[in-house]
């Protein structure tokens, strides 16, 4: 049984932990769904780039050849009146072998390269040479993911019934791309919903998260390099990322490949990272407020509270829950899919590898299980009113089972040049609501 409740805490921690200045630099909102086709010289397309306000103070580049920069396709910055392009210093666009492109490349390539634009934005195209999609910029990310809870039992009597959660999570990326590898920053922006485990055994549900507050609060970290040669970021070309390890809490020599600590007590205090600056190492989990009367409770899945961390002692009875659970954790990803337009990604995400690892946690007095619990920097140092959790009952929480299946989907949509100084995770979750 103690086992079950430990599988049960830890992977809803898991899945909860899942990431303007007043200055006068333009925001992402004012070059909204723009997109960039770069022509194989490094010459830039006839674009120009408008505001969200209906102006077009944005900056405009020079065509690539005498012929080129016709485009009569309007935009939502757009009045749809032809614009000619200026004649740039070069128009016999040759192949560049530091793209990756030869010299037999197909025509249409470059047609679906000139027509690879969000749906939303502007299309140009590119008359005098090869072009492929300039993925530098500023990306809103959402991810639509399933997570399932095995069905666990104990002589007969069902104590987690399978779970099903779905929920979407949103990320920012920035990428910087120069026709042979994006180089990657991203942060979390947070998750639609807290995922849910059921006990029927206990006749309630227990349900935890991070805010959206803490997420935006957080900085850009490095990603792991994507490979893309220029003749294959075209529309309905792959777009597959390699395998990255995505630490929070934690700091390791090698994310993806380095050993994971077997418990708690093997993480060197120096590698615990406080991530959301709350005092505390890690990343803290919160509870969703509770209704959790000790009688006269209703169905099961309404009936939400607190997490239990130690049980009367031979006996199944919760003795102590919790409200803030810090963790460090280690989720292994990789995208499967297809550009489906300069402004567009779309595929799969598939997670190779979920592990996590506790901290600390913050007691919940009796008297207070029914009544919402907050989890910032104040609570964690208030040791009056907030008892922090024992060593045994950090240990079980940390010490469990870490199983569990997901599986999703995901969306890319550019809303900013790369020039843009500042995007935050509003403008991300309002892109991909």
């Amino acid at each position: 049984m103690r086992r079950i409740m430990r599988r049960i805490i830890t992977a809803l921690a898991l899945v909860g932990a899942g990431a303007c200045g007043g200055d006068s630099s333009p925001k992402a909102s004012d070059y909204a769904g723009v997109p960039m086709v770069r022509n194989v010289d490094g010459y830039l397309d006839d674009i120009r780039i408008g505001r969200s306000d209906g102006g077009n103070d944005g900056p405009t580049f020079g065509a690539m050849g005498a012929d080129a920069g016709k485009a009569t396709t309007p935009g939502p910055h757009d009045s749809g009146q032809e614009r000619d392009g200026s004649e740039s210093s070069r128009s016999d666009a040759g192949p560049v072998d530091s793209s990756g492109f030869d010299a037999a490349v197909e025509p249409s390539m470059m047609a679906d390269a000139s027509a690879a634009a969000d749906a939303d934005a502007e299309v140009t195209t590119c008359d005098g040479g090869l072009c492929w999609c300039d993925l530098s910029g500023w990306w809103a990310v959402r991810h639509d993911v399933t997570l399932t809870l095995p069905k666990q039992e104990i002589g007969g009597t069902t104590f987690v019934a399978e779970s099903v959660t779905t929920a979407t999570l949103w990320e920012l990326h920035r990428y910087d791309y120069n026709g042979t590898v994006i180089k990657v920053q991203k942060k979390g922006c947070g998750s639609d919903i807290y995922p849910k485990a059921v006990s029927p055994a206990y006749n309630e549900a227990y349900s935890s998260g991070v805010p959206q507050s803490v997420f935006d609060d957080l900085d850009l970290q490095d990603g792991v390099d994507i490979p893309l040669a220029a003749k294959d970021a075209l529309p309905d070309k792959d777009f597959n990322t390699p395998k990255e390890a995505a630490l929070v809490g934690i700091e390791l020599d090698d994310p993806l490949n380095d050993e994971w600590p077997m418990t708690r007590e093997d993480v060197p205090e120096d590698a615990w990272v406080d991530v959301d600056g709350d005092g505390v190492p890690g990343l803290t989990v919160w509870s969703a407020d509770p209704n959790c009367p000790a009688t006269d409770r209703g169905p099961a899945e309404d009936t939400i509270c607190f997490t239990p961390i130690e049980l009367e002692m031979d006996s199944t009875a919760v003795r102590r829950r919790a409200s803030c659970v810090s963790v460090a954790s280690r989720v292994v990803t990789h995208l499967e899919g297809k550009i489906e337009a300069c402004g567009r990604l779309t595929g799969k995400v598939l997670n190779d590898k979920t592990e996590g690892r506790v901290y600390s946690c913050i007691q919940v007095a009796d008297s207070k299980w029914n009544e919402p619990q907050s989890c910032t920097a104040a609570d964690w140092a208030n040791d009056d009113a907030n008892k922090p959790c024992t060593v045994e009952q950090k240990d079980f929480l940390d010490q469990q089972d870490q199983s569990q299946k997901s599986e999703g989907t995901f969306v890319m949509v550019r809303l900013a040049d790369i020039s843009v100084s500042t995007v935050d995770c509003d403008e991300v979750r309002s892109a991909l609501p």
